[in-house]
């Protein structure tokens, strides 16, 4: 494998299409755009000028920080491409962002691993509670 790692976002389709591949939910077009552009920053992976994996990161930057959508092709898993991604978010969080920042991410089931080598802590965890999540239409206003 010839990975080439760099820092940049997919155009909408490609996030789209790489999405579609991980067997996630595919937004349109027009979200998939809004979404990247409100992207902090984000890191491509490539294999003979094919891209074959993305991360981003969203939050304010100051206070919070989440890895999102680490994406790595089905044809291309355990081949280190993660790992890849991962060594260069880190090597840019770590270089342009305050130390006492947080950061987050959601790891898909069996992926925790991966995260685990570069420090991240499983939930719950001692005095941490469960990472949660939902979709805005199931969520309730008066509870």
């Amino acid at each position: 494998m010839d990975l080439v790692i760099e820092y940049g976002l997919p155009d909408p389709a490609l996030y789209c299409q790489l999405r579609a591949e991980a067997g996630w939910d595919v937004p349109d077009r027009e979200r998939a755009a809004h979404a990247l552009r409100k992207s902090l920053f984000g890191v491509l992976a490539h294999n003979g000028g094919e891209t074959i994996g993305m991360a981003r990161i969203i939050g304010d930057g100051t206070m919070n920080v989440y890895i999102q959508d680490v994406i790595v092709g089905r044809s291309h898993r355990g081949r280190g491409v993660g790992t890849g991604v991962m060594k260069a978010i880190m090597s840019r969080l770590k270089t342009e962002y305050p130390p006492e920042i947080t950061v987050g991410l959601m790891a898909s089931r069996g992926n925790e691993p991966l995260y685990e080598r570069f420090g991240f802590v499983a939930r719950p965890s001692g005095p941490l509670g469960a990472g949660m999540m939902a979709a805005l239409s199931e969520l309730k206003s008066d509870a």
